[in-house]
């Protein structure tokens, strides 16, 4: 950069910028343009925040005015974010970046501005914001195409990354998560991370650690460790130790052979050698994996990825009787075809598939067969239409009329199809032990389930109950798809990432995000909406807002009301800003997507919930639902009816609201919705609220003669609104009321052991909440469940 005169006190800075803007018309544009990029490096340089922010909107208006690009753009916008970090103006450091990364009018961002503005982000515990911010700047740098050669970008690159690492670890922000990921980018952009860098990642992971890393995270690990033994100088023995010891752990959990980790091993044998055993097994792994490498492949689409995956059985080799057909002959494909005619659409399923199978049965009379895959797509069919006892007459058949020929890869192939429609079918219709049975005859042939119907795995999984792990269950299922070398699908993310996130497990949502883009597996609607709702449960907003903004412009996007859901519930629930509500809103009709049920009951508390509450805009949406032609909800009308009763506390209003719909008149809009315990429970509520639980037996008794069940959540306000009273003996009397059964209907919850505990605290009964957290104990929850109520016993809850 041009040096040039800076003056040395800030009225000078005033005085130049007065001149700049007074009599701009009179200056040409590209000359104004340096004098206000130079003024606003000299302000920042001496850091006067509140002129150099004035200045910057000013020259910000300027360049896009005038359409300029011009190295000395990216200089100020540099020198201003520096500036901003120093004062801690994380808002305004956003924007500032987000200017740089435009562009059209920016040279971009250089090493050391990536590293400013990521260090504040983990500062300010902007985790996921600041892991985003380096992914995007490392490829942005690495591909830019002006500027010093590729090997000096990427020595630059490299040196950022470690300086971060040792920052980070400076200041006890260097989590195993972060290490992983930021060696992650090290090794993807450059090829390595520094001796030094790797020694502070390598000595996070103790282990316990080690042995609880997932797959593809101890393959980055190995790569590290085995890049700090290549090196020259001294060698510490902990690190063949550590590297022996996580080679073990790859070969015994049957990790994928990738390139990068075969290179990193070989040079490690090469250079230092291993234990003799270890390296038996290693050449062994890599003589195993090799054989399917060498196996042609097909192009990738996702009929590939829908598809059971088939291993060379032993001792076959290419001949012309591995695509010969014995069966075609037989097969009558005009009727075969007619099926799949047939079971094509969703409309009137049923009697399509009474078509389907008519056909199919009349042709087996007529001794002809039809095609397999066909047959699996009625396999199908019967698992939508709750028919398991077709699908095993399907099945049955299937194995007299074309028995599986071994020798015929074409018949193994079309019998593995038949066999994953088996499995999926099986799972659809919540049989788990059938669908075992068929997975494993597949096995038995060298085969396995297609990437979707392991999604299937994970996706039936029944929680009925809270004592089941079902994330950690998934986890193994994924993990067991990638051990028989499955091919993932977007499907079988978005299945997982399902199961993370609902146990908030947002860290491994994010991993699994990583891994799936890291595949080139792209990203679905349902994709990032379950990433949406999964940040926002973790109250991650930035980064919420950011994939939401990613996942509008992604050129396959359907748009869906999921994600703008789960957003405009973050800005009710967490965040209370009406307008960012609205906003969701607004956004989601303009792009013509319908709203939801769940969509106007979150517009409902968004006017009747934040401040200040409107009550007409609220019931007004009663009227907005009818005149979209939808049914008005009970969930709309608890919602109304807690509105009234626990934020302005007209506990009358909630009753008169609730009575409103027990005596509907000939005026009373139709349909009104089926009372039902969520309306129960927000009068009830409201009751609890209004210090008159008092009220709640009359109402009991009449939900009780109307047919309307008790739920744990119900009981769980009584307890509540009782223990307030101070009247342990009725919170004790519902408790008992729940049954200890995890079979029963209406059982004990987490959530009313909480309840009983806090009750029991309320009224300094501790060993009476002890006892309570026993018995919840020795349900077996996981211990994420459990801390909670632990914690208040303990008197670290709130």
């Amino acid at each position: 950069m041009t040096a040039y005169p800076r003056p040395h006190w800030p009225g000078a800075y005033f005085i130049l910028f007065f001149v700049i803007f007074h009599y701009q018309h009179h200056i040409h544009s590209t000359l104004q343009y340096l004098g206000l990029s130079r003024v606003l490096v000299g302000v920042a340089d001496l850091g006067e925040y509140e002129l150099a922010d004035q200045l910057y909107s000013e020259f910000m208006a300027h360049v896009r005015l005038h359409g300029i690009n011009h190295r000395d753009t990216s200089i100020a916008q540099m020198a201003f974010l520096n500036l901003c970090a120093k004062e801690g103006k994380v808002g305004r450091a956003r924007v500032v970046w987000n200017d740089l990364s435009e562009r059209v009018l920016s040279n971009g961002p250089d090493v050391e501005a990536a590293v400013v503005y990521s260090m504040m982000l983990f500062e300010n515990r902007l985790t996921n914001e600041a892991l985003v911010v380096l992914k995007q700047f490392s490829e942005f740098f690495v591909e830019r195409p002006l500027g010093a050669p590729l090997a000096l970008r990427v020595g630059y690159l490299q040196e950022a990354f470690e300086n971060l690492i040792d920052r980070l670890a400076a200041k006890d922000l260097l989590t195993h998560g972060v290490a992983l990921d930021i060696s992650g980018f090290s090794m993807r952009h450059c090829g390595r991370v520094g001796a030094q860098a790797s020694r502070v990642v390598l000595g996070l992971f103790e282990e316990q650690r080690i042995l609880g890393l997932t797959l593809p995270q101890l393959d980055l690990l190995l790569q590290i460790q085995a890049g700090v033994i290549q090196q020259p100088g001294e060698l510490v023995s902990e690190d063949m130790q550590k590297f022996e010891q996580m080679l073990t752990l790859a070969l015994g959990a049957g990790v994928p052979l990738s390139k990068s980790m075969k290179a990193s091993v070989d040079s490690v044998i090469a250079v230092r050698g291993i234990d003799e055993g270890l390296l038996a097994k290693w050449i062994a792994f890599v003589q195993t994996q090799e054989v399917w490498g060498n196996m042609p492949m097909a192009p990738l689409t996702e009929d590939a990825v829908a598809s059971p995956t088939l291993v060379p059985s032993e001792g076959e080799t290419a001949v012309a009787e591995d695509s010969h057909d014995p069966y075609w002959a037989k097969t009558d494909v005009k009727v075969s075809q007619a099926i799949d005619n047939a079971l094509e659409g969703a409309k009137a399923a049923r009697v399509r598939l009474m078509d389907a199978r008519r056909m199919y049965q009349q042709t087996r009379k007529a001794g002809r067969l039809v095609r397999m895959t066909t047959l699996a797509r009625m396999v199908g069919a019967a698992a939508r239409a709750g028919q398991p006892e077709f699908m095993e007459e399907i099945y049955r058949n299937a194995r007299i009329d074309a028995p599986l020929l071994m020798e015929f890869r074409s018949v193994r192939y079309v019998w593995c199809v038949l066999l994953d429609s088996m499995v999926a079918g099986q799972l659809s219709v919540g049989n788990r032990q059938q669908a075992a049975v068929y997975h494993e005859e597949m096995l038995k042939m060298g085969a396995s389930p297609s990437a979707n119907t392991y999604g299937l795995y994970i996706v039936s999984l029944k929680g009925s109950n809270q004592t089941y792990d079902e994330a950690s269950e998934a986890l193994k299922i994924f993990e067991r798809a990638k051990a028989e070398n499955v091919l993932p699908s977007s499907f079988l993310y978005n299945a997982l990432i399902g199961k993370l996130a609902k146990a908030r497990r947002v860290d491994d949502c994010l991993f699994y995000f990583a891994d799936m883009r890291a595949l080139g597996i792209k990203p679905t609607s349902v994709t990032y909406g379950t990433m949406i709702n999964a940040l926002t449960r973790v109250g991650d907003e930035h980064f919420a807002e950011e994939l939401f903004q990613e996942m509008e412009t992604m050129p396959n996007y359907k748009p869906r009301p999921a994600p703008y859901n789960s957003l405009m519930q973050f800005f009710v629930n967490t965040k209370r800003d009406r307008s960012k509500v609205m906003s969701y809103f607004n956004r989601m009709t303009s792009l013509g997507i319908e709203a939801t049920s769940h969509t106007y009951k979150l517009l409902i508390e968004a006017y009747a919930t934040l401040d200040p509450p409107d009550m007409a805009a609220a019931e007004g949406v009663l009227d907005l639902i009818r005149a979209k032609n939808q049914p008005v909800e009970s969930s709309h009308h608890a919602a109304l009816i807690h509105a009234k009763g626990c934020v302005l506390q007209d506990v009358e209003a909630a009753i008169s609201h609730f009575k409103s719909l027990l005596h509907q008149t000939t005026s009373t809009p139709k349909p009104q919705p089926k009372l039902d315990n969520t309306i129960y429970q927000a009068l009830f509520e409201s009751l609890v609220a209004n210090h008159r639980v008092q009220d709640t037996t009359l109402w009991l008794s009449d939900m009780e003669h109307r047919g309307v069940r008790m739920t744990p959540y119900i009981a769980n306000t009584l307890i509540h609104g009782w223990a307030l009273e101070k009247d342990i003996e009725k919170a004790e009397e519902v408790y008992e009321s729940l049954s200890k059964d995890e079979n029963a209907r209406l059982k004990r919850e987490p959530s009313t052991y909480e309840a009983m505990t806090r009750a029991y605290l309320a009224v300094e009964d501790r060993a009476g909440a002890l006892k309570v957290v026993n018995e919840m104990s020795g349900r077996g929850y996981p211990s994420a469940v459990m801390v909670r109520v632990v914690d208040l016993v303990r008197g670290r809850g709130e």
